[in-house]
């Protein structure tokens, strides 16, 4: 049944009104043509000023402040100008982060959940660290053994009845080199029970992942073992998760899937870990200054910050559709 996503629609034109439009208004956009006039200023005066920097090297400085209005009226002209500029540059930032912080991209993100899914959603924000869990996201990445790294990250936080998801990414930079950089897209799952009652890990080909700790399980179907690799303490709990009908359908998932895919699947007792092949878990930190261009009647805004959160909504559907192969959710 495809989603209904009118309200949410709905509700994101009247607030863009109440934040943009009319009397009340509680955001002003920088007038884009100060910064035209400014650039217009800036030319010509460049310009003269310029050729008087060529007439100094060449001997003849002297000549042209015979008449001062030679230099001067087009050095306060550039300064002027610049000015203009300089204070346009200033102000769209501080417009940017104050129409971020006005938008509720929070609700948004909520009413699409609600619209998507049957399971009661208690709350849902977008905060800068995932809900606390014993594991690291660097170990997805096999650089758990760098201590100078840099990390930022965003992640939308979900909390159900019986889950709390964290949906979103980090970004690692190794600082002694300069150079080790990653992006991880990931997936988090906590449940009030057990997913397992010991540790599997699932993984494509593709994934380099290893954990000593662990025996590899080689399963029933050829076709299964060709494309994913599988670890485990217990072989049999092993077997009895990923039963013949559940591999088809994990075949069948990432032959059909046009959202989101896991690339790394860590279940770890109340918790799962995913790494995930997907760009779109932005939420608001990385929205480019693109994707605030509006007209008057903001038609522009209201599409780019919808097609935002439906994006990522659907490939947030589409990783956990995974989960729901075995019943984990």
């Amino acid at each position: 049944m495809k989603p209904n996503y009118e309200e949410l629609r709905k509700t994101l034109s009247e607030d863009l009104k109440n934040i943009f439009i009319g009397e009340n208004k509680k955001i002003k956009k920088p007038k884009f043509w100060l910064a035209n006039i400014g650039a217009i200023l800036l030319a010509p005066s460049f310009g003269i000023l310029g050729a008087a920097a060529i007439f100094a090297i060449q001997g003849d400085f002297s000549e042209f402040f015979l008449e001062p209005a030679y230099l001067y009226i087009p050095a306060l002209t550039f300064i002027l100008g610049l000015g203009i500029v300089i204070f346009y540059i200033i102000k769209w930032p501080i417009f940017v982060k104050k129409m971020r912080n006005l938008i509720p991209l929070d609700r948004y993100y909520l009413m699409a959940l609600n619209a998507k899914t049957n399971e009661k959603i208690l709350s849902c924000s977008i905060d800068k660290e995932k809900y606390p869990s014993a594991y690291r996201l660097r170990n997805c990445l096999g650089v758990e053994k760098i201590n100078n790294i840099w990390k930022s990250g965003l992640f939308l936080n979900i909390e159900t009845e019986k889950h709390k998801i964290s949906f979103g990414f980090e970004f690692y930079v190794d600082m002694g080199k300069m150079k080790g950089r990653h992006y991880l897209n990931y997936l988090q799952v906590t449940s009030t029970e057990n997913f397992v009652e010991n540790d599997l890990i699932f993984y494509t080909k593709k994934h380099n992942y290893s954990d000593a700790s662990l025996s590899e399980i080689n399963l029933e179907s050829k076709e299964f073992n060709d494309e994913f690799n599988l670890y485990g303490l217990d072989q049999i709990e092993a077997r009895k998760i990923m039963n013949p009908k559940v591999m088809k359908k994990i075949l069948d998932y990432f032959k059909n899937s046009e959202q989101a895919l896991p690339l790394l699947v860590v279940f770890k007792k109340t918790d799962i870990y995913m790494r995930l092949k997907t760009f779109k878990s932005e939420h608001s930190e990385l929205i480019k200054m693109a994707d605030f261009k509006f007209s008057n009647n903001l038609t522009q805004l209201e599409s780019n910050i919808f097609d935002k959160v439906i994006s990522e909504v659907e490939d947030l559907n589409s990783v956990l559709d995974f989960l729901r192969i075995s019943d984990f959710i």
